[in-house]
């Protein structure tokens, strides 16, 4: 153990975010230390630690699969094959990290309830209304970790220090690329940046000095306190980002539309917009990042059939009815959630090419390569109510079979309304890992959809409108073709800004 490092990352959230603690009945609660701050476990911090390792590694064409697994131990240890204390199997982890308490100033975690559809037929699952609890916008994370540091065990792995600076190389640009972690991320939350930059500190422990003050600086991080005499950390390489394409979409309400995305029930009406308060104490009206991705993924799937009907393939796995490709599976009389979960494949297999969506978006048992960020625009005036982009409407429920008014069944609700004087500008966050060039143009085509009013998002009593406010030049991979397809999109070439 020649060598310990000391990092210091601070992480925004600038959506909110969600540390899971378990589930009752239908809340989903985060998780608290034992004063009941909401913090992170330390825990979940290694194992996004862990995962941004691995997937570096395994981003090597050079590296194989063993190499990276070894390096992997090398930093994160190897679990034990059994219950003898004697096991040489199992390694200690050389990464030491603790929970965070997070910062929220005077803010309070608050809740924010979701459903689940099913996947295939689109209609909503008996018993999938459930409330998560997170931490409001703008928290954060001031995250502390030793690799080769202080460690009950005394047995440290000798780690080179070229290696340790490719490892904090690799952490440092996937959180200055913003990365998605927590629970429910694919709601919209949970995206963490890095800010400001890291500082580290490397302590020679074969230097008298410098353990002297390796032994003060653990004590003083034990205390909570910051260590000093910290250092800015340069990473040596940024081309991991090269993997991602990453897209600001700025969307407005256009003049004489209304849009109405609801959270449960309302305290002045019966349906109210989304409105969320910030860290920052200002109040800003919410459109989730789930309901951009529940029509994005509608639209995908509908530019995925068309592009299969064009190459002659059979499309009975974008049909609406997909357990009809299977043989043995045509006279169940109802689906259940592992078919949903593995679209209709046996548990384990690998998921078919022909599944090219469900791979973007992710199914119940394996992660997307697309993340949508939730939409901030800032509301006029700290009391909903004054707010002059807040508008009230009125309904009535018609009986379906005489069409007359239903008795007793007035009702009203609130709606968010355009200006062209101050539009309302929603501004979300898009991601996408590792794009195939037929998903690149399915994103921008559903962009175009949606800036010409044939997708429509939230309530159908307004009319749901968005159009596009500005999209900024793209970065990262295939953002070349991605220029390329909006500005052959006609609503969209104008609407780019570097």
């Amino acid at each position: 153990m020649p060598y310990a490092w000391y990092a210091e990352l601070h992480l925004d959230f600038p959506e909110g975010v969600h540390f899971g603690a378990g589930k009752k009945n239908n809340l989903l609660s985060i998780a608290r230390d034992g004063l009941g701050r909401p913090c992170l476990n330390g825990s979940s911090l290694a194992g996004v630690l862990r995962s941004i390792w691995r997937n570096h590694l395994q981003s090597d064409p050079s590296s194989t699969t063993a190499e990276a697994k070894d390096t992997v131990q090398l930093f994160f240890g190897a679990a034990s094959q059994n219950d003898e204390a004697d096991d040489f199997v199992a390694t200690h982890s050389a990464v030491r990290v603790t929970n965070t308490e997070l910062s929220l100033n005077q803010s309070q975690p608050a809740l924010r309830t979701h459903h689940q559809r099913n996947r295939h037929r689109g209609s909503v699952l008996d018993g999938s209304l459930f409330s998560a609890e997170y931490c409001p916008p703008g928290t954060r994370a001031p995250v502390r970790f030793w690799i080769a540091g202080p460690n009950s065990s005394g047995i440290i792995p000798d780690i080179p220090e070229s290696l340790c600076h490719e490892f904090l190389s690799a952490v440092v640009v996937a959180f200055e690329q913003g990365l998605c972690i927590g629970g429910n991320s694919n709601r919209g939350f949970g995206r963490a940046l890095l800010s400001p930059p890291c500082r580290t500190r490397t302590f020679n422990l074969s230097n008298l000095s410098d353990h002297a003050d390796y032994l003060d600086a653990v004590r003083t991080w034990a205390q909570g306190k910051t260590i000093p005499n910290l250092k800015p950390f340069v990473p040596a390489d940024r081309s991991s980002a090269s993997n991602r394409l990453d897209i600001e979409l700025q969307l407005s309400i256009p003049r004489g539309q209304d849009l109405l995305v609801g959270d449960g029930q309302g305290l002045e009406s019966q349906t109210e917009p989304q409105r969320v308060l910030h860290i920052d104490g200002k109040y800003y009206w919410r459109i989730p990042g789930s309901s951009l991705r529940g029509i994005f993924r509608n639209w995908f799937h509908r530019l995925h059939a068309r592009h299969q009907l064009e190459k002659n393939v059979d499309n009975s796995l974008t049909s609406s009815d997909p357990v009809a490709r299977y043989a043995d599976r045509v006279r169940e009389k109802q689906y259940n959630g592992n078919q949903l979960g593995w679209c209709f494949q046996k548990p384990g297999d690998a998921l078919s090419a022909d599944w090219q969506v469900e791979s973007l978006f992710g199914t119940c048992h394996a992660p997307g390569r697309i993340s949508i960020s939730d939409g901030l625009a800032a509301c006029t005036h700290v009391e909903a109510a004054k707010c002059s982009e807040r508008q009230v409407r009125m309904h009535v429920a018609v009986d379906r079979i005489t069409g007359g008014a239903a008795e007793g069944l007035l009702f009203d609700n609130h709606v968010l309304t355009g200006s062209p004087a101050t539009p309302l500008v929603f501004t979300f966050q898009l991601s996408l890992q590792n794009p195939a060039d037929s998903e690149i143009r399915w994103l921008a085509q559903t962009i175009a959809a949606l800036h010409l009013g044939i997708l429509r998002i939230g309530s159908a009593k307004s009319s749901g409108r968005l159009e596009v406010h500005n999209l900024k030049s793209p970065s990262g991979a295939g953002s070349e073709l991605f220029m390329q397809v909006v500005k052959s999109i006609a609503p969209l070439s104008s609407m780019i800004t570097t």
